[in-house]
């Protein structure tokens, strides 16, 4: 994403832009409240015209006073290193088919007293809080940067592919007590960042494949609504108050 200003707006208009294209509230956020996502995606924003990505401002006062003269570079956050997991999503419109495929991991976090970790994914399609399908891979035992290269199929009529989320969390699997969560990330039109971009992309090319790395996170986007751990299937009913 890069916000282009060498001779097409007013210096002025520069952190008017950035709040549009990030779908922010300028007038409610402060440096502190600003998360792990948020701050990688002002971290990977090219602004031209200025001397460098960490002398950008975000706050100029006209916004939010809160961040008057706070620099991209001097924000910070403690960075969690889970690994990362590449995923390809197609789309067959005519026949309300969306398939998931897990192509690999790689420098997933150990679990294991060993130093490795048995991972598998599970994908979840979310609808208003309701989980309409899961679906997961098998497990890979012994290996940080596993290999699958499968397909997870879900029904998804086509007037719905704005209204669901997708939530993938890999998982280390223990023979002896409870699976533990390595990481986890989101898809879908309603997110920020590249879950929304991948989503908006498999759908602008309908039939064909789109592939992209996901790094993890320790927890879904917070506008995630998650299903009760005990809620069984639903069907696309929930979305029949629209």
């Amino acid at each position: 994403m890069a916000l282009k200003t060498a001779g097409q707006f007013p210096r002025r208009l520069e952190t008017s832009l950035l709040w549009d294209m990030l779908d922010w509230d300028p007038w409610h956020l402060r440096a502190q409240d600003l998360n792990e996502d948020m701050l990688r995606q002002l971290q990977m924003m090219q602004i031209e015209d200025l001397d460098a990505p960490g002398d950008a401002y975000i706050g100029f006062g006209q916004h939010n006073p809160l961040l008057t003269n706070t620099r991209l570079g001097e924000i910070s956050y403690e960075k969690k290193d889970l690994g990362e997991l590449m995923l390809s999503l197609c789309y067959l419109p005519t026949a309300g088919r969306l398939t998931a495929t897990v192509i690999k991991g790689r420098n997933l976090k150990a679990m294991d007293i060993n130093g490795s970790s048995d991972p598998y994914v599970k994908i979840c399609l979310i609808c208003q809080g309701k989980r309409i399908k899961k679906k997961k891979t098998t497990v890979k035992k012994n290996t940080l940067n596993p290999v699958y290269n499968e397909a997870l199929v879900f029904d998804l009529p086509q007037e719905n592919v704005h209204d669901v989320t997708l939530l993938v969390k890999v998982i280390d699997y223990d023979r002896i007590g409870p699976n533990e969560l390595i990481g986890c990330t989101a898809i879908g039109s309603t997110l920020i960042g590249i879950g929304r971009d991948h989503w908006l992309e498999m759908l602008d090319n309908p039939r064909k494949p789109v592939a992209q790395w996901y790094p993890l996170n320790k927890s879904p986007p917070t506008n995630v609504t998650l299903p009760a751990s005990d809620q069984q299937n639903a069907g696309f009913s929930c979305l029949n108050g629209r």
